[in-house]
C-alpha cells in the first residue's frame, strides 16, 4: 500500500476491501463523488491510440467501471439494512413494558379486624367428601320431556311428521298454509292453524300432517284415526268453506295449488257436499244387484235392508 501511487488503484482497493464486510453497500457509495479523473492522472501513452480514443468517447463509462467493484451488482434491495442488535433490544423492551401494563400488583396487607372461630368456619367451611350423599332420584331431561309430551307417543299420525317443514325453512322448498278446522262448531269465530309443509308433499300427506299437528297440540275434539275420512277444501279468509268447488285431489302435489288458506272437512259431513258425494251400497241378489243410496258411513244394515225391501216392493207393484 505504501508503494502504490496510483489513486485509481487505491480507490478500487478500498472499495474491494469492504465488499465482504459491508452488507448494506454504503461503503461502496461513499467515495463515488471523489472519483479520480483518468484523463488527468493517467498519461495517454499508457493506453495507446486505442486508449485515447476510448477515453475521448467513453470517458464516463470507463470511470464508472473503475469506480465500481466487480463483486457488487445493483438490485432492488439496495439500501435495506438489517436490524441491529439495538433495534431488537428496544423491541424486546417495548414488549416487556406492554406485558407489565397488563399485570396488576396487589399489595398484601395485614387484617386489622380479628374474626371469631365461628365466622372463620362459616367463611371456609370444611366439607367431608368421603361421605357420599344419597341419590336424589333426579329425572333425566329425556324423561321429563316424555312426561311433558305424552300425546306425541300415542299420536296415530306420527308417520306424517316427516312432512313437517318447520325445520327445513331456508334449506328445502316449503309452503306455509293456514288451515281452518270447522270441527270447532262451538266457537263463534274460527282461528286458523298454521302448517308448514315441504313443497313436494301430496295433498294426502298434508292432511296427515294437519292431523298430526292437531293431535300433538292437544286440540279438541279428537280426530278420526283414519286420514281418508278427511279432505281439503278451498276456504275464505274468514274460514268459510267454499262448497262450490270440489275438494283437492289427494294424489296431487301441494305445490300445484296456489291457495294459502284451506279447510279440513270431514267427508260426507257437510250438508252442501252430501248431494255431490253420495254413497251407494251394492246388494247382490239371485236375479242381479241393486244400488241403495245412503246418507253417511254410519248407516246400519237394518236401514239398508229396509230401503232395499221398500224398493223391491215398489218395483213389484209397478210390474204387477
Amino acid at each position: 500500500m505504501a508503494f502504490l501511487d496510483n489513486p485509481t488503484i487505491i480507490l478500487a482497493h478500498i472499495r474491494q476491501s469492504h465488499v465482504t464486510s459491508d452488507d448494506t453497500g454504503m461503503c461502496e457509495m461513499v467515495l463515488i463523488d471523489h472519483d479520480v479523473d483518468l484523463e488527468k492522472f493517467n498519461p495517454s501513452s499508457a493506453y495507446g491510440d486505442s486508449g485515447s480514443e476510448t477515453q475521448g468517447s467513453n470517458g464516463e463509462t470507463q470511470g464508472y467501471i473503475y469506480s465500481q467493484s466487480v463483486d457488487i451488482t445493483s438490485s432492488w434491495d439496495f439500501g435495506i439494512r438489517r436490524r441491529s442488535n439495538t433495534a431488537q433490544r428496544l423491541e424486546r423492551l417495548r414488549k416487556e413494558r406492554q406485558n407489565q401494563i397488563k399485570c396488576k400488583n396487589v399489595q398484601w396487607k395485614d387484617r386489622n379486624t380479628s374474626y371469631s372461630a365461628e365466622e372463620l368456619s362459616s367463611l371456609f367451611e370444611k366439607k367431608n367428601f368421603r361421605v357420599k350423599s344419597p341419590c336424589s332420584g333426579k329425572q333425566s331431561i329425556l324423561s321429563v320431556r316424555l312426561e311433558q309430551c305424552p300425546l306425541q307417543l300415542n299420536n296415530p299420525f306420527n308417520e306424517y311428521s316427516k312432512f313437517d317443514g318447520k325445520g327445513h325453512v331456508g334449506t328445502t322448498a316449503t309452503k306455509k298454509i293456514d288451515v281452518y278446522l270447522p270441527l270447532h262448531t262451538s266457537q263463534d269465530k274460527l282461528q286458523p292453524m298454521t302448517v308448514v309443509t315441504i313443497a313436494n308433499a301430496k295433498v294426502h300427506d298434508l292432511i296427515g300432517l294437519i292431523c298430526w299437528q292437531y293431535t300433538s297440540e292437544g286440540r279438541e275434539p279428537k280426530l278420526n284415526d283414519n286420514v281418508n275420512a278427511y279432505c281439503l277444501h278451498i276456504a275464505e279468509d274468514d274460514g268459510e268453506v267454499d262448497t262450490d268447488f270440489p275438494p283437492l285431489d289427494s294424489n296431487e302435489p301441494i305445490h300445484k295449488f296456489g291457495f294459502s288458506t284451506l279447510a279440513l272437512v270431514e267427508k260426507y259431513s257437510s250438508p252442501g257436499l252430501a248431494a255431490k258425494q253420495s254413497l251407494f251400497v251394492r246388494i247382490n241378489a239371485a236375479h242381479g244387484f241393486s244400488l241403495i243410496q245412503v246418507d253417511s258411513m254410519k248407516v246400519t244394515m237394518k236401514d239398508i235392508l229396509q230401503k232395499a225391501l221398500k224398493r223391491r216392493k215398489g218395483s213389484q207393484r209397478g210390474s204387477g
